[in-house]
């Protein structure tokens, strides 16, 4: 099943979704609003993933690379791609520029963790965290580069354009907060997930 809402997220319905098999697991579903399409992916080593203009009807696509991926996030800018992370083969990539055809690429030798993409919209960049702390950033979504290392092991990454502030999840009491990918401030003492 899918569940949505139309407002706001106060009441939500379910639809029965023929591209979804019984028993599969879905873990990540994002939207562009310059496409106006959803896209939902499949976890568990999986090649599947669906594509949707309304989030009731939704139409089954293919990934050429089994994975669990795990996190899917639409970047706008000039990069306007659809970019997943996988968390099986865990160094891999998938992105798409229109929701419904999708290619892979990888970042040698790295995994990431749940929530490890973010966009710099001040940059025009997408940065990308892995479970080692290396910090790689691309401004296509296809091509990356070292752009710095966190302190120690992390997991998650996010963005505010307005503070010019990256957040960066190392552990469950801990994040670093930097401008530039090369020098943090840690805060200890952090509480929740």
């Amino acid at each position: 099943k899918i569940w949505n809402s139309t407002n706001g997220g106060t009441t939500w319905s379910s639809t029965n979704v023929s591209a979804i098999s019984a028993g599969e697991f879905w873990a990540s579903v994002a939207y562009s609003p310059t496409l106006n399409i959803f896209v939902a992916l499949g976890a568990f080593t999986s090649t599947r993933a669906m594509s949707s203009t309304n989030g009731t009807t939704w139409t089954a696509r293919t990934i050429s690379t089994a994975n669990q991926w795990q996190s899917c996030n639409w970047v706008g800018g000039s990069i306007a791609k659809f970019i997943a992370t996988g968390n099986t083969n865990s160094n891999q990539i998938a992105y798409s520029s229109n929701g419904t055809s999708w290619t892979t690429t990888t970042i040698t030798g790295k995994s990431f963790g749940q929530r490890p993409l973010c966009y710099n919209e001040n940059t025009g960049e997408v940065v990308l965290i892995a479970t080692d702390g290396t910090i790689h950033k691309s401004t296509d979504g296809i091509t990356w580069t070292l752009a710095g290392t966190a302190p120690t092991a992390c997991t998650s990454i996010a963005y505010s354009p307005t503070l010019n502030l990256y957040a960066i999840k190392a552990s469950t009491s801990t994040i670093y907060t930097t401008s530039d990918l090369s020098t943090f401030t840690t805060i200890t003492g952090v509480s929740g997930y």
